[in-house]
C-alpha cells in the first residue's frame, strides 16, 4: 500500500494544489483559505515522510 502511495505522491500533490487554487479563486473567507492550504500541505508532507524509505521498483 505504501508503494502505491509513493508512486502516486506527485499526482496527490498536484490534485491538492488544484483544490487549493480553485478554493482560493471561489472563496472569500481568508481564514478558511489558510486552513485548507496548510492542512493539505501537511497531508502531503506526512505522506512523503511516511513513504520516504520505501523503494519503488518499476
Amino acid at each position: 500500500m505504501l508503494v502505491k502511495i509513493k508512486k502516486r505522491l506527485p499526482l496527490i500533490g498536484a490534485l491538492f494544489l488544484a483544490i487549493v487554487a480553485l478554493f482560493n479563486i471561489f472563496s472569500d473567507n481568508e481564514a478558511l483559505k489558510g486552513f485548507i492550504s496548510i492542512s493539505l500541505f501537511f497531508v502531503v508532507l506526512f505522506l512523503y515522510f511516511l513513504t520516504k524509505n520505501i523503494k519503488v521498483e518499476d
